[in-house]
């Protein structure tokens, strides 16, 4: 029980970095940025874990999921069309 909770608390700290970064540093350089320290903090837990555990395919997975959706919401809110039209 204890190790769950120490795995969802990784993954509820990765999100908040990896939105932090990508929504406070401006566009180019936040892409950049949030897939370095992705990159870091799966290097980081790969030599914790083994490469082929559970844990570390949920963790990328969840980093890139992460990633792809801040990015796709932002293109959403963006995307000009207002609350009245959908």
């Amino acid at each position: 029980m204890l190790i769950a909770l120490i795995d969802i608390l990784i993954f509820v700290i990765t999100a908040g970095l990896l939105v932090t970064i990508i929504a406070r540093i401006p566009t180019p350089l936040n892409l950049i940025t949030g897939l370095f320290t992705a990159l870091i903090l799966a290097l980081i837990a790969g030599a914790m874990f083994t490469w082929h555990s559970t844990f570390m395919i949920l963790y990328i997975l969840w980093m890139i999921l992460i990633i792809a959706g801040l990015f796709g919401l932002r293109y959403w809110l963006r995307s000009g069309r207002s609350a009245h039209s959908r």
